[in-house]
């Protein structure tokens, strides 16, 4: 599976915007008698679809992300 110079960053993308999302949100919206479920189930989605992400890159070859990130499939959580 071919992928772009971003594309092999996928995981880490993913989880980036989700842990900023949690963070903007829990910002925005923090009240005290909340119990946290919202956010829970936001970053299990966001670690689900991470995994899915470095799934696919199984089998990758070792190439350069936008001329200064050396990614291979052990910098891919393979």
């Amino acid at each position: 599976m071919a992928v772009g110079s971003l594309g092999s960053l996928l995981p880490e993308i993913i989880l980036l915007v989700g842990g900023t999302m949690i963070l903007l949100l829990d910002a925005a919206f923090n009240d005290e008698g909340v119990s946290g479920i919202g956010y829970m189930m936001i970053s299990i989605l966001f670690i689900f679809a991470a995994l899915v992400g470095a799934i696919f890159q199984m089998g990758m070859d070792p190439h350069t992300a936008l001329d200064m990130i050396e990614v291979d499939p052990f910098a891919a959580f393979l």
